[in-house]
Parts: structure tokens; C-alpha cells; sequence
């Protein structure tokens, strides 16, 4: 089995001393389960000399039973993905049958 990819995502806790908070940084608005590891508080000195602290958050590529795809439908009922469309009636468009008869209609060639 691969290893899951990670990420590792920094949000600074305080910017000028450890006693001066610019931002609060609320580690339950992360979901448990998309981390690798619990959130860790790291001291670090930013680029004016001063002492900070940032919150490190590891947090996984995928979450757990994630389900992507199909993001083209096998069969013209089937619903795929979704598709950034810029020509009439522009928007973001779910890929079913009513999108792939537009295109056709459109004289796009659509299997």
C-alpha cells in the first residue's frame, strides 16, 4: 500500500512576541480526521529578529473515503464531473446527458 501524501500547512499564532497574539488560530476547525498528526505549536523567529509562534497542521492529500471521479459519465445518463464552460450560458456545469447534448447541439463532436 502507498504511503498517503501530506501537506503541511503553517498559520502564524503571533507575529511581534509570544505575548502579542496578532491571530488566533481555532485547531477544531480542522477535521481530525484529514490530519496525519496532531496540530503542533512551533517558535520560530521571523524576519524582523522577532521571536513567533505558528501553528503546524499535517494534514493528508486525499481525505479518508474520498470518492473522485468519474469525471466523464460512461454512458450518456451517467452523471461525470463538473466543467468551467465559457460559451452559452457560461458557468460551471456538471458533465450528464443535458451538458453533452448542448455540446452537440453547440457542434461539438461528442462521443
Amino acid at each position: 500500500m502507498l504511503k498517503p501524501s501530506v501537506l503541511t500547512v503553517s498559520v502564524f499564532e503571533a507575529a511581534l512576541s509570544p505575548a502579542t497574539a496578532l491571530t488566533h488560530v481555532d485547531e477544531t476547525l480542522v477535521s481530525k480526521s484529514a490530519m496525519v498528526d496532531a496540530p503542533e505549536v512551533v517558535s520560530c523567529t521571523v524576519e524582523s529578529g522577532d521571536a513567533a509562534e505558528y501553528v503546524q497542521f499535517t494534514v493528508k492529500y486525499l481525505p479518508d473515503g474520498l470518492d473522485i471521479g468519474p469525471f466523464c459519465p460512461a454512458a450518456i445518463d451517467d452523471v461525470g464531473g463538473f466543467w468551467s464552460w465559457d460559451g452559452n450560458n457560461a458557468g460551471l456545469s456538471r458533465i450528464d446527458g443535458a451538458f453533452l447534448k448542448m455540446l452537440r447541439r453547440a457542434g461539438f463532436p461528442v462521443l
